[in-house]
């Protein structure tokens, strides 16, 4: 256990539970041990956040490695367990560090519209978390985050207090794709993950 994070997690739960009145729904849907990925709807740089409180697991997260640049926020992000990712593209590193991270039995968070989407909108996901998803051979958890765009829009630097709910949809395999090369089996398990957190917003 990290226990940097644990304090971490101790100090922010009430605090979310204050300003967003903070809702989690699904929690029996995680695995209570073994590699995961939590794959979350992105609209705000609050949901790494929301995410980390409302998960009954520590999490390990992907973050764009620009925010590695910034000092002591740097050393703050990597002892909450984040690692480093381009947008560009996936790179052999981060990769490699993900599958270590699942093969150890830890959960990985990662977000695979690769950048904030507008609030209120779920966007198409690149293929990257279907790639992992089979190479770890572990189950994915479709995530919605609700409300942490109103919380904290992309174009503003202030949080508003706002209601923010975590739904953990039920887990998904990737042995359940039809057969095909794979980068096409990796975007459709990619789309299907989309698929299932649209229905999560309607529930």
């Amino acid at each position: 256990m990290n226990i940097f994070y644990a304090f971490a997690h101790m100090m922010l739960t009430p605090i979310l539970k204050v300003l967003f009145r903070l809702e989690v729904k699904g929690k029996n849907n995680i695995p209570k041990k073994g590699g995961v990925i939590f794959a979350a709807h992105h609209e705000s740089y609050l949901d790494p956040v929301v995410v980390g409180v409302a998960s009954p697991r520590q999490i390990n997260f992907l973050a764009r490695e620009e925010l590695f640049q910034f000092g002591f926020f740097s050393w703050i992000i990597k002892n909450l367990n984040a690692i480093p990712i381009s947008r560009e593209q996936l790179q052999i590193s981060t990769a490699k560090k993900s599958l270590e991270t699942l093969k150890k039995g830890q959960v990985l968070l990662l977000f695979p519209e690769g950048t904030r989407s507008e609030a209120g909108t779920i966007a198409e996901g690149k293929r990257g978390v279907g790639l992992i998803a089979e190479h770890a051979n572990v189950p994915v958890i479709p995530v919605l985050v609700k409300g942490s765009g109103q919380a904290l829009p992309q174009n503003r630097k202030w949080i508003t207090p706002h209601k923010v709910t975590v739904i953990f949809g039920k887990p998904l395999y990737m042995e359940n794709i039809e057969d095909k090369p794979h980068k096409e089996t990796h975007q459709q398990f990619s789309d299907r993950v989309m698929e299932e957190m649209r229905k999560l917003a309607v529930t």
